[in-house]
C-alpha cells in the first residue's frame, strides 16, 4: 500500500546478486500504471494476466508486503508457484492502522508523508529526499483514496487471507515474516494461522521486514540456515 516497484528496489538486487532473476512490479493505482484500482478484487486481475505472460508456464516464487498480499495470495491460487512468502500481510487479523492508510490516501504535501512513513519502521525509514518526493507525486494524485476504505473501516480490516493461505500452505511453502515493532499492524496476529505456515519473527523490526533487516529477509527467501 502506497509503494511501487521501487520499494523492492535493494531485496531485487540482492536477489540478482544471489543468482536469482528478480521481477517487481506496480499494482493498480501505485506507481506508473495508469491501471485503477477501487476494490481489493481489482488489485488481481492484470497481475495473474502479466505472470501467466511471462513466466510461460515456469513456477516463480511469488514475494508480497503488506497489502500485496491480496493479489499475492490470489497470484498463487492461480499460477501454484514455487513458494509464496507474505511480508508483514494484511489480512492475518481484525486491527490496522486506519489512520495511517487514510492519511496516505489524503497526504498534500511530502511533510505529510514523512511523518507517516516514520510509523512503518522502527528507526528512521531509509528513503532519500528525491524518493519522498516521488512518493508525494504519486499520492497527491488521490489514487489510494478507494483502497484505503477497501481495506479498513474504523481501523477494522475488512478482508481475511487466513483461510486461503491456509489452502496454499497444503500444496506449496508458504512463509509469513512479521515484525513484533509492527505500528501498521499486530504481529501477534499471525499466531493464528496454519500451522503449515513457517513464520520469521523479527524482534526490533517495523512494517518494513526488507528495509529493516535486508541480509535476514534475503537469507529465508533464498532457503538459508
Amino acid at each position: 500500500y502506497a509503494g511501487d516497484h521501487t520499494t523492492f528496489a535493494n531485496l531485487s538486487s540482492s536477489l540478482a546478486r544471489a543468482g536469482r532473476r528478480a521481477v517487481a512490479v506496480d499494482l493498480p493505482s501505485h506507481g506508473a500504471t495508469p491501471i485503477a484500482a477501487v476494490t481489493l478484487d481489482d488489485l488481481s486481475p492484470n497481475l495473474i494476466a502479466f505472470a501467466r505472460s511471462f513466466f510461460a508456464g515456469a513456477r516463480p516464487h511469488v514475494v508480497a508486503s503488506s497489502m500485496g498480499a491480496v493479489p499475492a495470495v490470489a497470484l498463487a491460487a492461480a499460477l501454484e508457484p514455487a513458494s509464496l512468502s507474505l511480508l508483514c500481510p494484511v489480512g492475518l487479523g481484525l486491527h490496522i492502522d486506519g489512520s495511517f492508510l487514510d492519511g496516505m490516501a489524503q497526504a498534500e504535501s511530502a511533510g505529510e508523508i514523512a511523518h507517516l512513513l516514520s510509523r512503518v519502521t522502527e528507526g528512521p525509514p531509509p528513503i532519500t529526499a528525491d524518493g519522498l518526493a516521488a512518493v508525494a507525486d504519486g499520492l497527491v494524485k488521490g489514487r489510494l483514496t478507494a483502497l484505503a476504505s477497501a481495506l479498513h473501516n474504523g481501523g477494522r480490516q475488512r478482508v481475511s487471507l487466513v483461510p486461503p493461505i491456509a489452502r496454499l500452505a497444503e500444496r506449496i511453502p508458504v512463509r509469513v515474516l512479521v515484525g513484533e515493532r509492527d505500528l501498521i499492524l499486530d504481529a501477534r496476529d499471525a499466531t493464528g494461522i496454519s500451522p503449515r505456515i513457517a513464520v520469521h519473527h523479527f524482534a526490533r523490526v517495523g512494517h518494513m521486514p526488507h528495509w529493516e533487516a535486508p541480509a535476514e529477509t534475503l537469507a529465508i527467501l533464498l532457503g538459508n540456515r
